[in-house]
């Protein structure tokens, strides 16, 4: 089944305010994000802090991991450092080598945690996509599989293809100031609202012209975090995010790739997870919070195990 996800944008109350003025919707979404920022952020942080000691007291690997395929989206969204108007990344598509290369990986480990056929970018761009989920649900199929997509490309025809790759959970990010479903979207939800399949998927409907975390400073309407947050940050302690060229970012935030921790085509996952530059920006973090590296310095995402994404 299709559900649209509860959300503050889909609360009739909203609704009405943006049909009044989408100026005061869009602010009052934005002030809601911040006071929720404000009364949590400390229990947050001390929750990050009870996750970070509990990963050294084992080392685990990474449980979520994302993979790009193809480094370009076709969203304009005002947040996104990479949007189509806004994107300085030389084009790069990953090759059927490197992507099998990591999913073969994956199957060595037995992965069972979360695979991501995307990571800043619209992944339904890349043709192959179809094909790379079916290869990934053959060789990792405990793995949890799932896509983050603006829903633009999708049709009823494409959607059926998911369902069939084995696709484990379909999010769609439907941006539309009115706040209504896009027409090819309504399409889809009119179809397949009743229908039962073995695929999750959550619509989001979302104002396009939002302002949400500063992506580690790159967030082209918000630039930098007022100040460096006396917070740690769980998602360098979870995440593996590969680019198209085969590159190891250190979070999902790094769209430009700012840090490097190795190559999957030169070394292993767990050669890259555990290499003395990733542990040591760990320690870091443990030790000094996000205040000597440079790419969390700007950033005021706080990660814990349990909440990804909480941000001010």
């Amino acid at each position: 089944m299709i559900k649209i996800e509860k959300s503050n944008t889909n609360k009739a109350w909203v609704k009405l305010l943006n049909k009044i003025s989408p100026f005061a919707a869009k602010k009052t979404i934005y002030y809601l994000q911040k006071t929720r920022f404000f009364y949590a952020w400390k229990s947050r942080s001390d929750e990050a802090k009870a996750d970070i000691e509990d990963f050294f007291k084992t080392m685990p690997l990474f449980t979520h991991i994302e993979i790009e395929t193809l480094n370009r989206c076709n969203g304009t969204c005002p947040f996104c450092p990479v949007n189509k108007n806004d994107d300085p990344r030389p084009l790069a598509k990953m090759t059927n080598e490197t992507f099998k290369k990591i999913i073969d990986n994956l199957a060595k480990l037995e992965f069972n945690g979360r695979v991501c056929y995307f990571s800043n970018n619209e992944p339904l761009m890349d043709n192959r996509i179809i094909e790379f989920i079916k290869y990934g649900s053959q060789k990792i199929p405990n793995a949890i599989s799932d896509i983050v997509s603006n829903g633009t490309l999708l049709n009823e025809e494409k959607f059926q293809e998911l369902i069939d790759s084995g696709l484990n959970k379909l999010v769609v990010d439907n941006y539309s100031d009115n706040l209504e479903l896009n027409q090819n979207i309504q399409k889809i939800y009119e179809k397949y609202k009743d229908e039962k399949f073995g695929m999750d998927c959550k619509i989001h409907i979302r104002f396009a012209n939002q302002i949400l975390s500063s992506r580690g400073g790159e967030a082209p309407n918000k630039k930098t975090a007022k100040k460096i947050l006396a917070a740690p940050c769980f998602l360098p302690f979870d995440q593996l995010v590969i680019r198209p060229d085969g590159n190891v970012s250190l979070c999902c935030n790094d769209a430009l790739g700012k840090i490097t921790l190795g190559n999957v085509n030169e070394q292993t996952l767990e050669e890259i997870w555990y290499g003395e530059k990733h542990i040591n920006i760990l320690k870091d973090m443990r030790e000094n919070m996000r205040n000597n590296i440079s790419i969390c310095k700007n950033c005021d995402m706080i990660a814990t195990k349990k909440h990804n994404l909480f941000y001010g």
